[in-house]
């Protein structure tokens, strides 16, 4: 299973690249395989960042934790989802300078807010495109198995 796994990591990173996703690394590091076993099966999970399944799926608008505050309005708290883009505005476009930065970050929100996050369908892609070759691999496995236990 070790060829199923190393075959599912690379096609997940190969298509978060194509989709444009890739910013720092972090996603394409994250993912890990867990193994199971119940009831006579055998479950293989590929696990990673949990935005990844944001970037598949997207994100309806009054998902988006953004609520627009007018001046005068008193401040929000500290966002993860700001902080997180701000640091994907610092990245993806370059921008240094923290203020322009938040602020570039904060009318991404406010466009999230209103239109949600298209999902990229990457992982789809990494099923789609490559389910002959995944199929071939556990049945490869599968025979091996057989064969050992005859």
């Amino acid at each position: 299973m070790i060829e199923l796994i190393e075959l599912l990591k690379e096609k997940i990173k190969e298509e978060w690249t194509l989709a444009g996703h890739p910013t720092t690394g972090q996603f394409e590091e994250s993912l890990e395989d867990e193994i199971l076993y119940e009831d006579n099966k055998m479950i293989l999970n590929i696990l990673g960042n949990e935005y990844g399944i944001y970037m598949n799926y997207g994100v309806e608008p009054d998902r988006i934790p953004y609520t627009r505050r007018n001046r005068g309005q008193g401040q929000g708290g500290t966002s993860r989802y700001i902080t997180g883009l701000q640091n994907w505005v610092k990245i993806k476009l370059g921008i240094t300078d923290e203020r322009e930065a938040l602020s570039v970050a904060f009318a991404i929100a406010e466009k999230h807010s209103v239109d949600g996050i298209d999902g990229s369908g990457f992982l789809d892609n990494v099923r789609n495109n490559y389910q002959q070759e995944m199929d071939s691999i556990v049945e490869k496995h599968y025979d091996e198995i057989m064969i050992k236990n005859m």
